[in-house]
């Protein structure tokens, strides 16, 4: 694999984070982010999506 031949040793992580509306139980935003075994203080967030509804609203900052 990519990750064994640069030196990684083991294939990174993925995590998926959901923010969910309390009130409607509804999905209303997602990031996905990689990390690392090697540098477990560096993760990358590859997506991140927040309907348009609830744009604005400080989803990240929670």
């Amino acid at each position: 694999m990519w990750w064994d031949a640069h030196g990684f040793g083991r294939a990174p992580r993925q995590r998926v984070v959901v923010a969910v509306d309390d009130s409607t139980r509804q999905v209303v935003g997602v990031h996905v982010v990689h990390s690392y075994p090697h540098r477990r203080e560096i993760g990358h967030i590859h997506d991140t999506a927040v309907l348009a509804a609830h744009r604005g609203h400080g989803l990240g900052r929670r």
